[in-house]
């Protein structure tokens, strides 16, 4: 599994590719990990309840926004932008967060992934 810093992601044919937020809002922190079947974003999203986070797909473009709630009562806009290549099936994408991390699964299409070719003995 090779690991990707959101600063400096490359992934084989742009697959998934950070992308800016608007100033007025916090940009989220992301780890991006890719296997032979599919992408995976990390992000650690402390203060962030279920009902304020957003996860949506627009044409290739996958977007994370929330409310962070802090204990005296402050909130903070943060979001983050992944531009997804034509090598992510964009309708099996999963989103879970757990213990104040969102874990994000981008499945790579079919035509993406490894696949073996059997070799035929010619007589």
């Amino acid at each position: 599994m090779r690991v990707m810093t959101s600063n400096g992601c490359r992934a084989q044919g742009n697959a998934v590719k950070p992308s800016d937020v608007p100033p007025s809002k916090i940009r989220a922190k992301a780890n991006i990990y890719e296997s032979a079947k599919a992408f995976v974003i990390s992000m650690e999203l402390p203060g962030v309840k279920p009902d304020d986070l957003s996860v949506t797909m627009e044409q290739r473009t996958l977007t994370v926004s929330g409310i962070r709630h802090f204990g005296n009562g402050r909130t903070t806009h943060i979001a983050r932008r992944f531009r997804i290549g034509s090598l992510i099936d964009t309708e099996q994408v999963e989103a879970t967060l757990k213990i104040g991390v969102l874990t994000l699964v981008l499945p790579k299409s079919k035509s993406a992934q490894p696949r073996r070719v059997d070799v035929v003995v010619a007589s």
